[in-house]
């Protein structure tokens, strides 16, 4: 399988600036492995882990700051 046929065939690598390959492996065989059934469940995992331990704190204190720097303002 290839992770950049991915990237290509769902634009991410238009995105990214990245040269489109000429050469789109099929990924199908990737989807019956028990590996990346693995590693995409510890993939997502780990991003709803990160968003809920580092970004929602984050944004909530980006809104705090703002709603001071709002109040200020008036």
């Amino acid at each position: 399988g290839s992770i950049r046929t991915l990237l290509n065939k769902s634009g991410v690598s238009q995105e990214m600036g990245l040269n489109l390959q000429e050469d789109t492996s099929s990924n199908i065989g990737l989807l019956s492995l028990k590996e990346f059934e693995n590693s995409l469940l510890i993939f997502i995992l780990s991003s709803v882990s990160t968003e809920q331990s580092h970004y929602m704190p984050l944004l909530e204190e980006i809104n705090h700051i703002l709603k001071l720097i709002e109040g200020e303002l008036k």
